[in-house]
């Protein structure tokens, strides 16, 4: 030890009297919210929560019906371009097969050899036809696109 000091360093020892003692005893942190309060506080979020979803469902249920409305605002406009694309159809299948058929001697458009395809209907009415009679002129791939138009997105 006698060399230690010589070089100017000093052991560390405890501080007269000791260390204090260690508290190991529990802490018992204090309570933030009474019993009566918390019950409180819930009973008023629920109250505000139920309150604010029948608002909320009465503002949905406004919005539902204007939508609907704007749907059926709509919904003969629609059903127009609908039937000018049906008959715009119909047209062009005519036409194709009038073009061919054209060598054909004696062809009828829209019969078969003379006779009409569709004996029940009356004279001028349209035919719900097939969808194979409807895609029979256009390539196969306009088939897929109208009944699977996002088939690839």
């Amino acid at each position: 030890m006698s060399s230690a000091t010589a070089n100017g360093f000093k052991q560390e020892m405890p501080p007269k009297g000791g260390y204090a003692d260690i508290n190991f005893a529990r802490v018992v942190p204090q309570k933030l919210f009474k019993n009566w309060s918390l019950m409180t506080m819930h009973i008023v979020m629920i109250a505000y929560g139920t309150y604010y979803m029948k608002r909320r469902k009465r503002y949905m249920g406004k919005l539902a019906v204007e939508r609907f409305d704007h749907y059926n605002a709509i919904e003969p406009l629609i059903q127009a371009e609908r039937d000018r694309a049906y008959l715009r159809h119909m047209r062009y299948n005519r036409e194709v097969e009038r073009e061919l058929m054209k060598e054909v001697p004696d062809w009828k458009v829209g019969t078969l050899w003379g006779h009409p395809v569709y004996s029940t209907l009356p004279e001028g009415a349209l035919p719900d036809v097939n969808v194979n009679e409807w895609f029979a002129h256009r390539h196969y791939k306009q088939q897929e696109d109208f009944f699977l138009p996002d088939k690839w997105t």
